[in-house]
């Protein structure tokens, strides 16, 4: 989905994975070194290239996180509808299963109560 939970001061949080993060600032580097490359040539950087490559940049932002809204909007939604009983590895829907348990998709240890906390915290009463 593109999302995990992780621990942040002690308190679960929803993040997005490493790839859709680090779009804007990997491509963040394009623009010093197309500037590098310009400049060891002894060539000035075409002013419409620095702005073409600085929007890219912001616009690779505004996909990442807009796409992150969304997918912590489908998880949300997803949570709200499994009663809060989502596994925090993978998001199996675990409504209807003994708690405590294992996952049958990835084999996390679970327990309700715990799961419940968790997405509380997250996602408030939904």
């Amino acid at each position: 989905m593109g999302l995990r939970v992780v621990r942040f001061f002690g308190r679960p949080a929803v993040r997005q994975h490493l790839a859709i993060e680090a779009f804007p600032f990997v491509a963040g580097f394009i623009i010093p070194a197309v500037w590098g490359v310009h400049l060891a040539m002894g060539r000035q950087m075409p002013v419409g290239l620095a702005y073409a490559l600085l929007v890219l940049v912001i616009a690779g932002l505004v996909f990442s996180l807009a796409r992150g809204l969304i997918l912590r909007r489908r998880l949300a939604r997803a949570c709200v509808a499994a009663g809060h009983l989502l596994c925090t590895r993978c998001f199996h829907p675990l409504a209807g299963l003994d708690s405590p348990g294992r996952c049958p998709e990835c084999g996390e240890p679970y327990r309700h109560a715990e799961l419940r906390e968790t997405w509380l915290w997250i996602f408030g009463p939904g």
